[in-house]
C-alpha cells in the first residue's frame, strides 16, 4: 500500500489527517477485498484543501512507472461534474466514480490490470464506493 499525504499545519490537522487516512484505507481494503480487483484508490479534497491521494494496490501492480498518469485522471474527474468514467489508464482497466459531500470531495478507482472490470463488478465498485465515500465525507462534517 502506498499513501501520498499532504502534511499537516498544526496538530488537529494532523489528527484530522490520519483519521481520514486510516478510514480511506479501511474502505479501500474493502473494495478491493470484495470486489478482487487489482488496484483501488481514493482521491480526496476537503473544501479548501489540496488533494490527498490514498492507493492501494496488489504486486502486480508495485513496479508501475506510470502512477501520475493515473493521478492525471482521477484529478480530472475530481475537478468536473462528471460523476463516473470508466480508465482505461496507466495499464489499468477499471472505472473512476465521484462523490460530493457537504465539506469535500473525491473519486474512487477501481480496476483490474489485466482484464476489462465486468459490469457486474462496476456496479457493485459503483454502489460500494457511493457507500464509502459517504463515510469519508462525513467525517469532514462538524461534530
Amino acid at each position: 500500500m502506498a499513501t501520498i499525504a499532504n502534511i499537516a499545519s498544526s496538530d488537529k490537522e494532523r489528527r484530522t489527517v490520519a483519521g481520514h487516512v486510516d478510514v480511506i484505507t479501511v474502505t479501500l481494503e474493502l473494495l478491493r477485498d470484495m470486489l478482487a480487483v487489482d488496484c483501488c484508490a481514493y482521491l480526496h479534497q476537503p473544501l479548501g484543501e489540496g488533494a490527498r491521494l490514498t492507493v492501494y494496490h496488489g504486486p502486480s501492480l508495485v513496479e508501475r512507472p506510470d502512477g501520475f498518469e493515473l493521478l492525471r485522471g482521477m484529478k480530472t474527474v475530481l475537478e468536473t461534474d462528471e460523476r463516473e468514467r470508466a480508465i482505461e489508464l496507466a495499464g489499468l482497466s477499471g472505472a473512476l466514480f465521484a462523490s460530493n459531500g457537504a465539506r469535500s470531495r473525491g473519486v474512487h478507482l477501481i480496476a483490474s490490470a489485466d482484464h476489462p472490470l465486468e459490469s457486474s463488478v462496476r456496479d457493485s465498485g459503483r454502489m460500494l464506493s457511493g457507500l464509502l465515500a459517504a463515510v469519508i465525507h462525513r467525517l469532514e462534517d462538524p461534530w
